[in-house]
């Protein structure tokens, strides 16, 4: 047999084992089963949705948490209306989260929406009962919201004994102070403030604010300064830092933060006015007008921009009425009323125009006693001359410190007749009729 036929033979299967298989197949009716896959080979990715699942639940909450933390750094830059915005995205998916209402009572108190703070207080006492902190915020907001004379002496009490929130009390006692303009004594505040804690953003921004109320640019500006070394992304201070180089005709530095403003435009009325200025001062009128007329098209009142305006309109006819559109916005506006003045001249009407020239006269004069009015007011402790100063401010239009000058004086006398009268008128233009008829039976007036 040759070699081809030898191999041949050994493939074939034997006969006998042919038979067994074929026997075994028509038996079953079917060919052997494959051996079994186990289970976990095919439904392995079922595994996976545990695990999936937990880190979606992980990255939601630490996304939530990165909101609170947000508002929390943002609140200690001052940047207020980031910390505002950043709390109340975290308030929407923890409404139940007392912590962080009362982190949004103290953001809404400081920027002034004292009926918003109220209700977060609310939320807290509902969450966690009257706790001492919560005590003392309410304490705060009552201060800040027309009752600093009766609650001015537990304030002091708490600064004496050290709290431990001694540097909020500090703040808010600075701020009371300058809302009836004793600017000195909230200097006080702030520097004990900042003498434990040299570093907070908060007081330097503050303390800047009060130095500018002092015509101490200087120092005012490296406070400024200072706090945009400590918290680069302060809009407020870097904008507050370039209107003083500007004042000081310094438009190369103020351009240097001005880009660093416009890496991030935000085009809000501050910052529109601060780029006219820069682009009047480098001697670009028409930028300086397409800048102002923008920042016109969203805030129509804006009395700066319209004075501002004003100034660049060569036409006295139409630069009269900025002017005037200026004044109907802010009545104290000496700037205002002077241009107000120039441009009735220009057009020869001069009775209209030393019209103008006697109430920027009038006003200047009594701008100028305000000062030692109110010395005078706190040392002889009179409620008279409170009710002075506050005349002189509600003559211009300023009603947040004219109201609480009343309300110092009313302190001092609760049956105080002129306080509760310039009240009454105060309620009457503000369309607050309840208040006012209150106020005009105080003040032995009868209706009008």
């Amino acid at each position: 047999m040759s070699m081809q036929g030898d191999k041949r033979a050994e493939s074939v299967i034997p006969a006998e084992r042919v038979s067994g298989i074929l026997a075994s197949e028509a038996g079953t009716g079917s060919f052997p089963a494959p051996p079994p896959r186990k289970w976990w080979r095919r439904w392995w990715w079922l595994g996976l949705l545990p695990v999936v699942l937990v880190l979606a639940i992980g990255l939601n909450e630490w996304r939530r948490n990165r909101q609170f933390q947000a508002a929390q750094h943002a609140f200690q830059e001052d940047r207020l209306k980031d910390a505002q915005e950043h709390i109340g995205n975290y308030l929407q998916a923890r409404p139940d989260d007392a912590a962080a209402h009362l982190l949004a009572a103290r953001i809404k108190r400081l920027t002034g929406s004292y009926a918003g703070a109220e209700k977060h207080l609310d939320q807290c006492k509902r969450l966690q009962g009257m706790t001492g902190e919560l005590q003392l915020e309410w304490l705060l907001l009552r201060a800040m919201n027309g009752e600093f004379p009766a609650v001015e002496k537990d304030l002091g009490q708490l600064l004496a004994d050290d709290h431990p929130h001694s540097g909020l009390i500090q703040e808010t006692l600075a701020h009371c102070h300058i809302g009836v303009l004793r600017f000195n004594s909230a200097l006080e505040y702030l520097k004990n403030w900042l003498q434990k804690e040299p570093d907070n953003v908060r007081a330097l921004d503050l303390r800047a604010f009060v130095w500018e109320r002092l015509e101490n640019r200087e120092r005012a500006m490296l406070d400024y300064a200072r706090v945009l070394e400590l918290a680069p992304g302060n809009r407020y201070a870097r904008l507050s830092l370039i209107e003083g180089l500007l004042a000081e005709k310094n438009p190369q530095e103020a351009g240097e933060h001005l880009r660093v403003l416009r890496q991030n435009p935000e085009n809000d009325p501050a910052e529109l006015l601060a780029l006219a200025r820069f682009e009047n001062l480098q001697g670009n009128m028409e930028q300086a007008r397409h800048f102002l007329d923008d920042l016109l098209l969203k805030k129509p009142d804006h009395a700066e921009a319209l004075h501002e305006r004003g100034l660049l309109t060569e036409d006295p006819v139409q630069a009269e009425k900025y002017f005037r559109k200026a004044l109907a916005a802010n009545a104290s506006y000496l700037q205002a009323r002077f241009q107000l003045y120039n441009a009735l001249f220009r057009q020869g009407r001069t009775k209209e125009a030393e019209a103008e020239k006697a109430k920027y006269t009038a006003h200047r004069k009594d701008l100028e006693k305000l000062p030692g009015l109110l010395l005078e007011a706190d040392r002889l402790a009179s409620p008279d001359l409170l009710a002075d100063a506050a005349a002189i401010l509600l003559r211009g239009n300023d009603s947040h410190q004219g109201t609480q000058l009343l309300f110092r004086a009313l302190h001092l006398n609760p049956k105080h007749k002129r306080s509760h009268a310039l009240l009454a008128d105060y309620y009457e233009k503000t369309k607050q009729p309840e208040k006012a008829a209150s106020e005009r039976k105080l003040a032995g007036l009868k209706s009008p």
